[in-house]
Parts: structure tokens; sequence; C-alpha cells
């Protein structure tokens, strides 16, 4: 049997880091989550990110809506009749 290079730490965990055990790591937190918190603080540490504006319609929506004006964003570069459809021209942001 081929021994791992890998060695967990034996450690106890509180109810509060359990809370994210999807961003743990195996090795440093005996938990098999993604590594993200590891990741953010060694890989990604001087990296700065970017604003990105993304929206799902899975139905339609009345964008004349009183209750949604204020998040209805409008696409001013729609090319009509470019094939993508009304995908790239309503979006809500929050």
């Amino acid at each position: 049997m081929a021994s791992s290079p890998w060695k967990a730490k034996n450690i106890r965990l509180d109810i509060k880091s359990l809370e994210n055990w999807q961003h743990k790591d195996i090795i440093e937190d005996t938990i098999p989550g993604i590594s993200l918190d590891k990741t953010y603080r060694e890989l990604l540490k001087k990296r700065k990110g970017q604003s990105v504006i993304v929206a799902v319609i899975d139905e339609e929506i009345d964008i004349h809506n009183v209750d949604f004006k204020k998040s209805i964003w409008t696409n001013v570069k729609e090319i009509e009749g470019n094939g993508i459809g009304y995908a790239n021209k309503n979006c809500t942001v929050s």
C-alpha cells in the first residue's frame, strides 16, 4: 500500500470553524473542502478582483414594474439582430 505524501493534522474544530466547512483544506483543517481560504491566502493575496454584472432571468419579468425600476439595467451597446436574443438586453442588478 502506497503512503500519502501529505499528512493531515489532528486538530479539533469549533462550531464557528465548521460553518464554512466547504472552504477548508484537508491537510490544514482535516476537512475535505475546496481549499478556498488557503487559495485566497496563498495564491490570490496580491491580486485585485474586478466587478462583474451577472443576470439570470429564468422567466418573463415586467421591466416597467415600479418595484423593479431601480434594479433594471439596459445594455446600451445591444446589437439588434445579432442572434443572441434578449439575453443581453435587460438585466436585473442588486
